[in-house]
Parts: C-alpha cells; sequence; structure tokens
C-alpha cells in the first residue's frame, strides 16, 4: 500500500487558481472537503495578514454558492464554503482515491497526501493527464517505509542522512564521525550517541516489522 506526495496545479479556469495565484502570500488550508450532488463542501483555513478582505474576495466568487464564517482573528479565519465547480475532487473521486485532509493551496497549486492502492494511484496520474492538469508526483513510499521513518526523531533522520551523505556508512568508511559532527557543528560525542540511538531504533525495527521478533 504507497502513500504518495502530489504537487497539484489548479486548473487555470477554476476559482481556487484565480484567488490563489492574485494572493499568493495567502495560505489557504482545505481542513475537509467531500463531494455531494457534483458540489464540493469543505471547511477551508484562511492565514493571512488581513483575512476578513480575503474572505471578502472569496465571497464575490460566482462558483462559490455559499460562504460561512465559523471563526475568525487578526491572523486567520475559518469558513464553510460549498462551490459548483470542485474541479480537482472531481479528478480524485473519479479515480477512487480519497484525498488526504489538511493540505494547502497556496499560489495555484495544492500539495496532496495520499494513501490508496498502487492501481488507485496509476488511475488518479492517468485522469490528471487526461484533464491536462500537471502534477509532480514528489514520491511514492510503502507503508513499512513510512513507518520506519516514523521511529525516529527528526534530529536522528538529520545526523543519520548527513553520516550517509558524507561517506560514513560507504565500505570502507570515506568520512569519519569527526566529519559528521563538524558537518552538523555539534561535538563528536554528541553525534556518536545521536547516531547510536538512531542506529538502535533502525534495528529494534527491522527485527519486530522482518523477524518478527
Amino acid at each position: 500500500m504507497p502513500r504518495a506526495s502530489v504537487d497539484v496545479a489548479i486548473p487555470t479556469d477554476a476559482w481556487m487558481n484565480e484567488v490563489s495565484t492574485a494572493l499568493p502570500e495567502v495560505t489557504f488550508r482545505v481542513v475537509s472537503a467531500f463531494l455531494q450532488d457534483g458540489a464540493g463542501i469543505g471547511v477551508l483555513e484562511v492565514a493571512a495578514a488581513d483575512p476578513l478582505a480575503v474572505l471578502g474576495r472569496l465571497d464575490d466568487v460566482p462558483e462559490i454558492t455559499r460562504l460561512e464564517l465559523l471563526w475568525s482573528d487578526e491572523r486567520a479565519a475559518l469558513v464553510q464554503f460549498e462551490t459548483a465547480e470542485p474541479a480537482l475532487l472531481q479528478v480524485a473521486h473519479g479515480a477512487g482515491v480519497p484525498v488526504g485532509t489538511p493540505f494547502e493551496v497556496r499560489d495555484g497549486r495544492a500539495r496532496w497526501e495520499l494513501t490508496t492502492t498502487h492501481d488507485r494511484l496509476g488511475r488518479l496520474r492517468e485522469d490528471l493527464d487526461a484533464a491536462g492538469i500537471d502534477f509532480v508526483l514528489e514520491y511514492v513510499r510503502s507503508f513499512d517505509e513510512e513507518r520506519s521513518v516514523a521511529v525516529l526523531t527528526d534530529r536522528q533522520r538529520e545526523v543519520l542522512l548527513a553520516a550517509r551523505e558524507l561517506g560514513y556508512y560507504d565500505v570502507p568508511r570515506t568520512a569519519s564521525l569527526t566529519d559528521v559532527a563538524d558537518s552538523l557543528g555539534v561535538a563528536k560525542a554528541t553525534a556518536s550517541d545521536t547516531l547510536h540511538r538512531a542506529e538502535s531504533h533502525l534495528v529494534d525495527w527491522f527485527a519486530e516489522e522482518r523477524l518478527g521478533e
């Protein structure tokens, strides 16, 4: 079962493209969304210097048939909306792929996190191509790979990847522990301890998942 990240260009004739490209400094976050009788219904968070001004612009969009303010402060607002033209959701729905929420829209592009089958992911790619929608498949990972990443902290991943890139795990080794520590600006003992903990977590994960221990 793959997990994928897809960067999707919103069609130029879609209202979300028009609004987000006109306001590239604003972050639109789709908190939830679904289709009902061909219409799109969702909850949208708007993060901006003047969120109510952005909502005023949304209220003038003909394709948005309903807009209800749920909450706001000086930096963000939350609204429920209905739209007659949920172009991207229709493509994903047609491929049978649930779109993970929340997802962000900025400057005409949306970033989707998807969990589905290989067949449905392939169909989504075909449907996006057929609709003339530009997209970039940023990565596809298996569920097991996602779990292996999750066993490490952000710092452990950073140090482990730095060590790998420098050649610390090459055979023969082309970088020393001192090289790794210097590249990260930390003490040698700190780099050693972090690598040891990361390696220990990965060995435990491998034993549990692959060897059934």
